[in-house]
């Protein structure tokens, strides 16, 4: 059976999500099902269905099992990775929930920028909330923040939406490929959210996968 990983939030979900398929397309057979148009960027047409450095990608309004069967037939993922804007479908056995952390990523938070700096704590309203299947196991859920501020004083990992980050997503889009990452300071990050969670490697392990030594 399929790892089934979604990544839902209103936040920009690409700087995370593709170095996330750079790393487990080297565990295994990956696809990614998405409603975010924008995923279309990574192959070429305007299809529903495409691939990018041999991981497939579905992308479609909503991601129910009726639509997803024939691409899931077609690529039969080891990790199926689902981008949603908030939607976490009932077949989903693990969880990162993206934290927007700004006003303009909609996600309930209304601080100024000294606030932020100074460091305070996630909230998110109601109508943000991002809501697990009941029968999810809850060490199978895990937060990251992501920000166009660097976060201080966060329980949680925090992702600062730097120039290189959105440059990194660009380029992958541009040349069709996951390509390699050349922050070790993020990769650390992603390496420290999937170990132990959707792979059993550790987060040095993962890192090697970019070059990066201790």
């Amino acid at each position: 059976m399929a790892t089934v990983l979604t990544v839902a939030g209103k936040a920009d979900s690409r700087v995370l999500v593709y170095p996330i398929l750079y790393i487990l397309k080297n565990y295994g057979r990956v696809m990614v099902a998405t409603d975010d148009g924008a995923y279309r960027r990574l192959y070429h047409g305007y299809e529903n269905i495409g691939e990018v450095s041999g991981v497939g990608v579905f992308v479609h309004p909503t991601l129910d099992i009726n639509h997803l069967s024939d691409a899931v037939n077609q690529y039969a993922p080891d990790f199926l990775v689902c981008v949603t804007n908030g939607y976490v479908p009932e077949y989903t056995t693990h969880l990162l929930v993206l934290t927007g952390y700004d006003r303009t990523m909609e996600a309930g938070n209304a601080f100024s920028k000294d606030e932020m700096d100074e460091g305070v704590k996630v909230t998110v309203t109601e109508a943000d909330i991002v809501t697990a299947p009941c029968q999810m196991n809850p060490k199978n859920i895990r937060e990251v923040i992501v920000s166009t501020t660097p976060v201080k004083g966060a329980q949680i990992p925090s992702v600062c939406l730097k120039e290189g980050l959105l440059m990194y997503a660009a380029r992958c889009e541009e040349y069709k490929q996951l390509l390699t990452h050349d922050s070790r300071d993020f990769i650390d990050i992603i390496a420290n959210i999937l170990s132990g969670f959707v792979l059993p490697a550790g987060a040095e392990e993962i890192g090697k996968l970019f070059g990066f030594k201790k």
